[in-house]
């Protein structure tokens, strides 16, 4: 047996400091193609027109960036958390490699390259490597999101969910083919809406659509990408138009400081965001309506007043130790 000393491992420090997200009044917003005019409150200022773009949790607490996965070595961890960090947060890549790397791909020309390592989308042998758009983000190459490894990092995000309402009354009516035809159109019209606020698709699945909003990719302004693509999804949803929605969807979002990155084990890995800010934005959105956006206070506080002013509302979300403050625009 080896003598050989065997490297100390780092216990997990304790995790990000929570963002107490509150705030919920509500807000109505017109057509602006419309002229269509609100009524509020006297007190309250009425928000601006949202945009319209076409239609074409899990509950684990945020751990240190050195994370430990599976057999991983902490050694391995430290830069690979490093790397996280860097591309999430929009920084100049630490390792001289990466750097290394960007330039050269830059020097290959293409229309289209991942905004995260440069890498051209042109097919070929690059793209038998894994340079090929990301399914979470065309933007993106499946090398720097799927296929990379396990790990990531506490960075600013914003979390934004999306649940149809009234699901399983409409399961119910409806035939399974139907049901699947309707969600179908349902996913196509949040990924639009999404990906053109550059969003990293966090899950699409059943009735529900999560989205991460994170500097390296939306920008400093990433909270307001997320409430901006909310609007977008729910007017292409069909609320503000003549019509009317064609379905019932309740948008609730949560800016904060979380874990982000590939997660999982046993041959499985996802990208995702873990820790309180998702569940908060999972329980904002339950408590939405049809047509409405609730966020957190540090998502509204970001937005710069936008939307207008509008009145906070404590609210008692199931799972919370305390009332959150919220904030509540209603699109119609």
């Amino acid at each position: 047996m080896s003598n050989t000393p065997q490297p100390s491992r780092k216990p997990g420090s304790s995790r990000g400091a929570r963002t107490r997200l509150n705030i919920d009044a509500v807000a109505s917003v017109g057509n602006p193609n419309d002229g269509e005019t609100v009524n509020q409150p006297s007190q309250d200022v009425i928000p601006a027109a949202i945009p319209a773009i076409p239609a074409s949790v899990p509950n684990n607490r945020p751990t240190a960036p050195s994370l430990r996965m599976g057999s991983t070595e902490d050694a391995d961890l430290v830069p690979m958390s490093r790397r996280w960090r860097a591309i999430l947060r929009g920084e100049s890549p630490l390792a001289f490699a990466e750097r290394l790397g960007r330039r050269i791909f830059y020097l290959v020309p293409s229309e289209r390259r991942c905004k995260f390592c440069n890498a051209p989308f042109r097919g070929g042998l690059l793209g038998r490597l894994g340079y090929t758009p990301s399914r979470k983000n065309p933007s993106l190459c499946e090398r720097c999101i799927e296929r990379a490894p396990e790990g990531g990092a506490l960075v600013p995000v914003s979390v934004l969910f999306a649940d149809v309402r009234g699901y399983t009354t409409i399961a119910e009516r409806l035939t399974s083919v139907e049901t699947t035809a309707l969600l179908h159109r349902f996913y196509q019209t949040a990924s639009v809406a999404l990906l053109a606020h550059d969003a990293i698709l966090g899950q699409i699945a059943g009735d529900e659509v999560m989205a991460i909003f994170v500097p390296g990719l939306a920008g400093s302004r990433y909270p307001h990408r997320a409430v901006d693509s909310a609007a977008a999804f729910l007017r292409g949803i069909g609320y503000g138009s003549d019509e009317g929605p064609w379905l019932e969807v309740g948008v609730g979002i949560c800016t904060g400081e979380e874990y982000v990155g590939n997660v999982g084990g046993g041959g499985f890995k996802d990208f995702t965001a873990i820790g309180d800010i998702t569940n908060t934005a999972a329980r904002l959105q339950a408590s939405a309506a049809g047509g409405e956006i609730v966020m957190c206070g540090t998502t509204y506080a970001a937005m710069a007043g936008a939307y207008g002013t509008i009145d906070p509302r404590d609210l008692q979300l199931k799972g919370k130790n305390a009332a959150v403050r919220s904030f509540r625009i209603r699109v119609q």
